[in-house]
């Protein structure tokens, strides 16, 4: 403290000071940023296809024309009936970079359709800037930041027709098709959820989580769940970046993994007593020869006091 008082009352009132604070302080910079989004400039963030510019000490958005002409091939294709799996496993045999230079993947395009994520649900792409779809709250037990959606009505909207990318035209037909792969799979949805619902309540087993403890023999990369009883490599089930196609039925590798796991817990008993005994030795040890130097100690110091008495 400042004024060199230390007690519970100046923590308290300090604390409450500092709380208050930061909660204004980002009440404020929200507020600024939905000025900017209501002018119609940047709020934040970059998505594919822009690039940073300034325009007199400004920062703003412009396309990027070699990432626009990709999003304008995802659309079409997409719109064409292709798959974003198979968009994304084009795009990566031809080395085109996805977002942040990474490959491409069927979620990074299909995204999640409610949330606006996505290549094929990002609004910016035909005009519209969209904002405060979601906030971000901090897991009090991990610390991970976890996005909350916002109601509807919270949204800021705002029209950047020289940010448009794709037509209106394609833009439905791309969101028509999206309705008609949610019309097909809404009872395999439902069935995921009643399945995660009853998981939950302990009527069904949790998945195993001994897959994150195995690596793909040919990428290095993590092995994933592929299906509901199998495991493979998830740099192929989800990109095809890699060749290895091989899956394995879920009981066998998780008896192959329990069979290891207890070998080596068989190896560490067979050799933790002798470790024991040797470390217990190697105390006993060092404990004579501490003993040994306090008593070497104790002499000399009587040597010196007997020269200091004689002097």
């Amino acid at each position: 403290m400042s004024d060199g008082r230390v007690d519970e009352l100046q923590v308290g009132f300090r604390g409450t000071m500092n709380a208050l604070f930061l909660r204004d302080l980002a009440e404020k910079t929200h507020r600024g940023l939905r000025g900017r989004v209501e002018q119609g400039r940047s709020g934040g963030g970059l998505a594919y296809g822009y690039d940073v510019a300034t325009d007199q000490g400004e920062v703003a958005r412009q396309i990027n024309e070699r990432e626009a002409a990709v999003i304008r091939r995802i659309f079409r294709s997409f719109a064409d009936g292709q798959t974003p799996g198979r968009i994304a496993v084009a795009l990566n045999a031809e080395d085109i970079c996805g977002p942040r230079n990474r490959l491409w993947s069927g979620t990074t395009i299909r995204g999640h359709r409610s949330r606006g994520t996505g290549i094929i649900n990002n609004e910016l792409y035909r005009g519209v800037l969209v904002w405060n779809r979601q906030r971000y709250l901090k897991d009090p037990q991990t610390g991970r930041r976890l996005a909350r959606p916002n109601p509807p009505e919270s949204w800021i909207r705002t029209e950047v027709p020289e940010l448009r990318i794709v037509s209106d035209a394609l833009w439905q037909a791309v969101q028509l098709r999206q309705d008609e792969i949610e019309n097909r799979s809404r009872a395999i949805a439902e069935g995921v959820r009643i399945a995660a619902k009853a998981r939950e309540q302990g009527l069904l087993p949790a998945s195993s989580g001994l897959c994150r403890l195995l690596a793909c023999g040919l990428c290095g990369g993590e092995i994933i769940h592929v299906g509901r009883q199998r495991y493979g490599c998830a740099a192929h089930a989800r990109k095809k970046a890699c060749d290895n196609r091989r899956t394995v039925e879920r009981r066998v590798m998780d008896a192959e993994i329990r069979s290891v796991l207890e070998e080596a817990a068989v190896t560490i008993m067979l050799h933790a007593e002798p470790l024991e005994q040797e470390t217990q030795a190697q105390g006993d040890l060092q404990e004579r020869r501490m003993e040994r130097e306090r008593q070497e100690l104790v002499v000399v110091d009587g040597r010196i006091q007997s020269v200091m008495t004689a002097i």
